[in-house]
């Protein structure tokens, strides 16, 4: 790799890491709004990278440059204010939502930056995986918040479903199969949901 190519990748790693940084932020402070303390408690209430950064889903993301992850926030589930299922959906959706917010911003600044082709480039790359962050989180198997999401508008008591343990672990290899042996599976989710707001981003700023 040449040293503008380097560069590059080092810029958009440090944008997707705090991209990811603010989507754990956001799970954290929503969850605090309705009434849990326990990410408060755990310092998780904070845009630092080094307080979300998970050492080895670091390592696999400079490593494969497709796939990493942060530490998930902690979240006592019976804590929640009630209606519990409406506060369990709204700690879910405010991770993609974070995601989606900043991809609008970051696409915006595509526009304002025409004047750099580096940056713009930059810029719209992070947009789009400010995208696909969202998209891929809202997808319905667990651990993912898609699944948190789809288990509170299932079932009565979602809290009781989400600490068996066994189903989170089990739902991460599916996950992860589905991803290496099925992509196209998961390129399709992601179209469906980053299709539409790419066009409304293309819209209201072009």
């Amino acid at each position: 790799m040449d040293a503008m190519t380097i560069l590059n990748y080092a810029i958009i790693i440090g944008f997707l890491i705090m991209s990811l940084s603010f989507h754990e932020f956001a799970h954290a402070y929503v969850a605090y709004l309705r009434g849990d303390m326990t990410p408060k408690l755990a310092g998780r209430l904070t845009l630092n990278p080094i307080n979300h950064i998970d050492p080895i889903g670091l390592l696999v993301l400079l490593l494969t440059r497709k796939i990493g992850w942060m530490k998930p926030v902690p979240i006592n589930m019976y804590g929640l204010k009630e209606p519990r299922r409406i506060s369990i959906i709204l700690v879910a959706l405010a991770g993609p939502v974070a995601n989606i917010i900043l991809s609008f911003i970051f696409f915006f600044l595509v526009k304002i930056f025409t004047f750099s082709p580096f940056w713009a480039n930059i810029f719209l790359q992070v947009s789009m995986i400010n995208l696909f962050l969202a998209a891929f989180n809202l997808f319905f198997l667990p651990p993912l918040d898609g699944y948190r999401i789809f288990a509170s508008l299932a079932f009565e008591n979602p809290e009781d479903l989400f600490a068996n343990h066994m189903i989170e672990m089990y739902g991460s290899m599916f996950l992860m199969l589905i991803i290496f042996l099925f992509p196209s599976v998961l390129n399709k989710w992601v179209e469906i949901v980053v299709s539409p707001l790419w066009n409304l981003m293309v819209k209201l700023f072009y």
